[in-house]
This record gives structure tokens, sequence and C-alpha cells, in this order.
């Protein structure tokens, strides 16, 4: 967690909603490598992978393209996102060439 020395409880109320916004709603963790869905929100990279290999063929239009021939669109970099992450938190940094 960032620094909270001299910061009033008004602050840290917002650095706490701060913190829930730079995590993935899927893994609960800050961001890595975070990418954009179509749908504008952001998710992790490898949380993005599990969710396509999770999904049965019948309830996912993009995953029976992916195992016919159609090819999936690369995921777009949420930089952003990641670039908060890392000034946030360091230690959640993107992966190497990401950020």
């Amino acid at each position: 967690t960032p620094i909270s020395v001299g910061i009033s409880p008004r602050s840290t109320a917002a650095m706490d909603e701060m913190e829930e916004e730079l995590k993935c709603p899927v893994c609960g963790s800050f961001y890595r490598e975070p990418i954009i869905l179509p749908c504008s929100h952001n998710i992790c990279l490898a949380c993005a992978r599990n969710i396509l290999v999770q999904t049965p063929d019948t309830e996912s239009p993009q995953s029976s393209r992916a195992s016919g021939g159609g090819n999936l669109p690369s995921p777009t970099p949420s930089v952003c996102t990641g670039s908060i992450v890392y000034i946030y938190s360091p230690e959640s940094a993107f992966t190497e060439g990401l950020l």
C-alpha cells in the first residue's frame, strides 16, 4: 500500500477507492499486463487467456473461431492503466517491454 503519512481520512478513503480500481475484476490482484476488452473494460492478459481456455465452445463464439481457424485479434495493451498501477504499486509492474 502507498505511504499514507499526513494524509487525511478522506484522502485515505480516496486512495482505498483508487486501489480497488487498479485491481483486475477476475483475479482481484493489481493488474498485470492489463488489456482492454472490446467492451472497454480492463482485465489481466493472463486472466483473459484463462477465460478463453476455460470457456466451452458452445458458450463463446470467439472460442469457436479460435479453434476453427479464424484468428482472434491481438489483445490491446492498456498502457495507461498499466502505468498508473506501476506508479501506485511498482511491485505489480508490467512485464518487461510492455510499460
